[in-house]
């Protein structure tokens, strides 16, 4: 019982029912513009979905926890996306999480793939009749009825949410909040978690995607701290929403992450010496025809001089189309040329670790692009360093 269709003319509970009715084993497989969900039946029961990137963030909070090395993060970088079950197995066999935890995680994965689903209003799918031996340890027990009403309130709440939430690039700021009213403030657990990474650069997107919460959850927190007035909404967004830069501090502020990144991982293997390194890069850069950046540096407490410096640059030309392909290039060569330097200091181990942590930086957080700049200069041009 092979068939096919799309979301706008055949709603997805039914697709789910009708599937549990046959009782067949089989992939149901779900396509969009930036979706690609699949959901695994056995006899008519859901046991498994996934392709909501929940794997690369659990590496990420791992990683950010000490309980991943670099080095251990990228190999197991090599099961992700983990269409062949290997992840888990990956991480149990080393001792990397524990079997409760795990099993929390791909609960959390379900939940999500089937809400995502469910969320979605014009997308293709197909389910193919292929039973797919899934491991026990991703196995979990969907009881479907009680799956489709719980997910139908949920979508009454994402509706709420998106009307006072209504684009995932927004980009909010902790506003200031007089000292006596700061007094009687008082957040658990989740309500710090989402706070502490608002800070006026990271968008919503961002946020869902670094927290360990479900994204329901985050709105929800995010929504609370709007409405108190304790966070407020950042009105000049770099990106948009089909991730395209629309000015050129917000290029900036993009290469400044990714080259903190690099300060990171190297600085604790070189020292002080780090920045020698990078003063010589960034003049190798200026020589080759690209002076833009001259007097940038992203380490500096000065950090904002540098910027308007390389803003006043780019004032020398006369539209942002080609000011901006000039920028990228500099930018995009001052971190290749920085990577190859410390490649050619402390080996080639790091130096690959820190690409695919660079990789994942841009692509996990979902809102750049096939056909972005970031998609072009970026990821383009670390996988070309990370297979040379």
């Amino acid at each position: 019982m092979s068939f096919g269709g799309n979301l706008g003319s055949l709603s997805l509970p039914n697709v789910l029912q009708l599937i549990h009715r046959e009782g067949v084993s089989g992939t149901l497989h779900i396509r969009g513009s930036d979706t690609d969900l699949r959901i695994y039946f056995e006899k008519g029961c859901i046991v498994y979905g996934a392709g909501v990137g929940k794997e690369a963030q659990l590496l990420h909070i791992m990683a950010k926890k000490g309980i991943l090395s670099r080095e251990e993060q990228a190999e197991a970088f090599r099961y992700v996306p983990d269409h062949e079950f290997r992840l888990g197995s990956h991480l149990l066999q080393r001792g990397l999480i524990p079997l409760d935890t795990w099993r929390k995680f791909t609960k959390l994965t379900v939940d999500q793939t089937l809400q995502k689903a469910f969320l979605l209003e014009d997308a293709d799918f197909t389910f193919q009749v292929e039973p797919i031996p899934v491991p026990d340890v991703y196995r979990v027990n969907i009881n479907l009825m009680q799956l489709i009403l719980d997910i139908t309130r949920k979508i009454d709440e994402w509706n709420f949410i998106r009307k006072h939430i209504p684009d995932k690039q927004i980009v909010f700021y902790v506003s200031d909040v007089p000292d006596d009213e700061n007094r009687t403030i008082r957040f658990n657990r989740s309500e710090w978690s989402v706070l502490s990474k608002v800070d006026g650069k990271k968008s919503v997107e961002d946020i869902a995607g670094e927290s360990e919460l479900d994204e329901l959850t985050v709105y929800k927190i995010l929504y609370s701290l709007v409405s108190s007035g304790l966070i407020k909404r950042v009105e000049n967004v770099y990106l948009n929403q089909r991730g395209d830069f629309v000015d050129y501090e917000g290029i900036l502020t993009l290469y400044m992450d990714l080259l903190k990144i690099v300060e990171r991982n190297f600085k604790q293997e070189i020292g002080v010496q780090f920045y020698t390194f990078y003063h010589k890069c960034l003049a190798q850069v200026s020589e080759s025809g690209l002076p833009v950046l001259d007097g940038f540096d992203p380490f500096s407490e000065s950090t904002g001089t540098g910027v308007q410096r390389v803003l006043k640059h780019m004032g020398m030309y006369p539209n942002f189309k080609e000011g901006k392909q000039s920028l990228l290039r500099a930018l995009n060569g001052l971190l290749r040329a920085l990577l190859s330097q410390m490649e050619s200091v402390v080996g080639t181990r790091l130096t690959e670790a820190t690409v695919q942590e660079l990789v994942m930086a841009v692509s996990f957080v979902g809102k750049y692009q096939a056909n972005s700049d970031i998609k072009r200069f970026v990821l383009d041009g670390l996988m070309k360093k990370s297979e040379s």
